[in-house]
């Protein structure tokens, strides 16, 4: 194999300080690093750092960057290293080390996703008409939380219609254009975290979207205008992502950045808009292969007593007791659902 092209591979790893290059993610390999001359002979990665180093200039605020080489789209980002060089007198600056992380050509349906059939209440509360305020997808990096949040996204254009504008750093999966016969995907970049509360703005004023995507919550700004972003309409969604090893640690990571910016009023928020929050992980086949695993899930629809319940633990910040309403939610849609969330589900009125 010679095509990077046709090679499988996740990441591409540029380390000019050992002066070498690899491939992370190649099927049978497990964690173990491929060189990227062995699998592929043809490539020069001179010439793939070159064209990294000259786009990277242009977007000089950015950490990371949508990059295209040999017909694939990364995620592109590097890490300066400081360590002396063995040469006093080269005066080039400090060596750099790349990391190229391989996008998907085509952003899966949710049926691609791989759930089990047991997630079917889940998929079906997701894509209930009447769905609105925030949706959270935790996990660890690399764990789907992009990819269930961009298949969603998807699905309901396609069912619903209307328009989705999306905030990224950068740009993902491949949402932009038409979905279904009259669903639209507005995808937009955002430099810093700082332009993302303006950005937002904008779209609410002049765009006025259906559902609102935001890549991933890694500040108090972002976390803060999620919040505020998801009380704007009983017909509007917000998708967002956010690290977490758990749903409790994910929600308290993002109180924690959220009051930092609104102080008290953005657990008000979180507590009158949150709907679900997911905490995922991806599972790796040796073919290559991968499925999202959903470890722990929190439904929270706009009515009955069990909404009312979790949503006044989600304003008197006690979060560590949730893991006691993911246990009985389990037990409402199997016991007194029958494993559908036909009854459970009450949006409200509009």
């Amino acid at each position: 194999m010679s095509s990077l092209r046709d090679a499988v591979f996740s990441d591409i790893i540029l380390d000019k300080s050992s002066k070498s290059n690899w491939l992370k993610g190649v099927p049978g390999a497990g964690v173990s690093l491929v060189r990227l001359e062995d699998q592929c002979p043809d490539v020069d990665p001179l010439q793939l750092e070159e064209q990294l180093a000259a786009q990277m200039l242009s977007y000089k605020s950015r950490d990371a960057i949508r990059f295209q080489f040999d017909g694939i789209c990364f995620r592109a980002s590097y890490v300066p290293s400081d360590i002396p060089k063995a040469d006093p007198s080269d005066s080039s600056g400090p060596y750099m080390s790349w990391f190229l992380r391989r996008l998907p050509e085509k952003t899966p349906s949710l049926s691609d996703l791989g759930l089990p059939p047991s997630s079917a209440p889940i998929i079906e509360y997701l894509t209930h008409p009447r769905a609105h305020g925030l949706i959270l997808f935790a996990g660890a990096q690399n764990s789907g939380k992009t990819t269930f949040g961009s298949s969603l996204v998807k699905a309901r254009l396609e069912m619903f219609g209307g328009h989705c504008v999306t905030f990224e750093s950068p740009a993902e999966m491949p949402l932009r254009g038409k979905h279904g016969k009259a669903g639209l995907c507005i995808q937009t970049e955002v430099d810093r975290e700082e332009d993302l509360p303006a950005a937002i703005r904008r779209a609410h004023m002049y765009a006025q979207p259906n559902e609102i995507f935001i890549g991933e919550i890694k500040a108090p700004v972002a976390a803060a205008e999620t919040a505020r972003a998801a009380l704007g309409s009983n017909n509007q969604l917000v998708v967002a992502t956010i690290h977490g090893q758990d749903i409790v640690s994910a929600l308290q990571r993002l109180i924690v950045m959220g009051q930092e910016i609104d102080g008290d009023n953005f657990v008000v928020n979180l507590g009158a808009t949150l709907t679900a929050i997911f905490h995922l992980s991806l599972k790796a086949f040796d073919d290559g292969t991968k499925k999202i695993v959903i470890n722990e899930s929190l439904l929270i629809p706009f009515g009955g007593d069990f909404c009312t319940k979790v949503r006044a633990k989600l304003k008197n910040k006690e979060i560590d007791t949730l893991p006691q309403e993911m246990k009985s939610l389990k037990g409402l849609l199997l016991n007194d659902y029958g494993g559908s969330v036909n009854g459970f589900m009450d949006w409200g009125k509009e």
